[in-house]
């Protein structure tokens, strides 16, 4: 079955609604800025931990997809196989990943289809990266946000990304 619209971005959370950490709040701004500045455009955000949608969620092109209702042990598998499944159906036009870790996913998806994707790195997460397929998928990435230079420079130095790849994207 086709999907009813085509949707223009995948957007791919750890969460923003339940939780108000760092990477939540990057998130939920980067979400609202999108919608602000392409507001014809019709989105799809996938969050691995939410269960419910809060505040931003009354945007009338946004779809939310939620996979924090399964059981924490079987919600990866849940989450990825969300995203991939709606990603080979619906052909957004980018996937942006706001953790390294869904960077991977977004990597297979973009082998099947095509589809380009983005991915943003907070810190630690991205400094000293030793899983080769966490590496592949970063160095494919079309686009990664920085939230900070010295994480830049690490990926710079330590992964060897082309810097013209990487974007400084700062924390709000």
């Amino acid at each position: 079955m086709m999907p009813s619209k085509t949707t223009d971005i995948h957007l791919w959370f750890p969460n923003i609604f339940e939780f108000k950490g760092g990477i939540q709040v990057y998130s939920e701004t980067l979400l609202s800025s999108f919608q602000k500045i392409a507001p014809n455009n019709n989105y799809s955000v996938f969050l691995k931990h939410d269960i419910q949608a809060g505040l931003i969620s009354d945007y009338p092109k946004t779809d939310y997809h939620f996979a924090g209702k399964y059981p924490l042990k079987l919600r990866t598998l849940i989450f990825a196989s969300q995203v991939l499944a709606q990603g080979l159906l619906q052909r957004p036009k980018l996937v942006v990943s706001s953790h390294l870790n869904f960077t991977q996913a977004a990597y297979w998806l973009r082998q099947f289809t095509g589809i380009p994707y983005w991915t943003i790195v907070h810190g630690v997460e991205a400094w000293d990266i030793q899983n080769p397929d966490l590496k592949r998928a970063l160095h494919h990435a079309d686009r990664i946000l920085s939230v900070s230079n010295y994480t830049r420079d690490r990926l710079i130095q330590e992964q060897q990304i082309e810097p013209q790849k990487i974007k400084l994207l700062p924390n709000t």
